[in-house]
């Protein structure tokens, strides 16, 4: 559908790009960047309509949908949304889906004219999904937006992501004096390469042994040979490099099961020497919220074995010196910019 904007509008609908505090052309993900005729341009959608969150979700996920529904692929438009925000907690399009799904920091807000004319730019592509321009505009009658932490990332009636014209700031409340406030922490950088722009990102999941359907024979067994296997109390590397039960179904898990367990912990997550296993240091936890949490590296992931420890109320992975222990190493995590790691409870 062609977005054609009023004329009584477009004094406040449309705004050059030129003036942006933000270039648009910068982010990668708007290359090629085009400057389409005013008030010209393309929705992501071809219908636009209105799509809940859990609709939005099966189009990340389902690339036969979205191919049917909008003009450009999932991977664009969490690489726009990556780009915009990039305290988001996702990597790739299942893991987006995921993140949307089950944290509760994502909800669906009626869209505010403010959204799209002052705070943001709207994303718009061609008739082809193959260039794309930004511009401001006011919101469509029932228009629903998708935001993170109160910021908006999508339209999702156009299907078209926000990103920020200027960094977002929280106003001090004018009728309170401000507070002694403990000093800020400082947010280490995101180590990025060529090939992963937003960095590295490790994924923990959470599953429940009997909602596995069909996979649940196979994940019994896998189960039952990594408890079998001698790890010299988790200092031989070798034992964890095996097919287990992450490594061998958890492409399978993401995709045919999707439910994760409705769990929420904090899993440790350190750093071990390639050679002797021993902690080089230890980087914090991820919090894991509904069955799924994310971490991002400062730095390269690869120099390292990647350890995380699940609860010790999991059936996988196994118990070793100890504790559950799933480990991560550099020929792994070199093949993907996201990395997942899964974990299963008895029932």
């Amino acid at each position: 559908m062609r977005i054609i904007v009023a004329v009584a509008a477009l004094a406040m609908a449309l705004a050059s790009v030129a003036n942006a505090q933000t270039a648009p052309s910068a982010y990668k993900s708007l290359q090629p960047f085009e400057r389409f005729v005013k008030g010209d341009g393309e929705g992501v959608a071809y219908s636009y309509k209105a799509r809940t969150k859990a609709q939005f979700v099966a189009l990340l996920r389902d690339k036969q949908l979205a191919k049917k529904e909008m003009r450009v692929g999932c991977d664009v438009l969490v690489r726009q949304m990556m780009e915009g925000h990039q305290a988001l907690p996702f990597e790739g399009c299942e893991g987006a889906a995921a993140a949307i799904e089950n944290n509760n920091d994502f909800a669906v807000v009626a869209c505010r004219d403010e959204m799209f004319q002052k705070d943001n730019f709207l994303v718009v592509t061609n008739e082809k999904g193959t260039a794309f321009n930004s511009w401001h505009r006011k919101c469509y009658k029932d228009e629903q937006v998708l935001v993170y932490k109160n910021q908006p990332l999508i339209s999702l009636t156009c299907l078209n992501v926000a990103i920020p014209a200027v960094p977002h700031q929280v106003p001090p409340s004018a009728s309170a004096p401000p507070a002694a406030q403990p000093p800020a922490k400082s947010i280490p950088p995101v180590f990025v390469t060529g090939e992963c722009p937003s960095g590295f990102t490790l994924f923990v999941n959470a599953w429940s042994l009997g909602s596995l359907g069909s996979l649940r024979g196979e994940a019994e067994k896998l189960i039952q040979s990594a408890n079998e296997r001698d790890s010299k109390e988790a200092m031989l590397l070798d034992a964890y490099k095996p097919d287990d039960f992450s490594r061998t179904l958890g492409g399978r898990l993401r995709s045919d099961v999707k439910v994760r367990a409705l769990i929420t912990a904090d899993l440790p997550i350190r750093y071990l020497d390639l050679q002797t296993a021993k902690v080089v240091r230890e980087l914090g936890t991820i919090r894991m919220e509904r069955g799924v949490g994310s971490f991002r590296f400062s730095d390269d992931p690869r120099a390292y074995v990647v350890e995380v420890v699940y609860p010790p109320d999991f059936a996988s992975p196994a118990m070793s010196g100890g504790e559950r222990r799933l480990r991560a190493f550099p020929s792994e995590l070199g093949r993907f910019c996201a990395n997942n790691m899964h974990g299963v409870l008895p029932q």
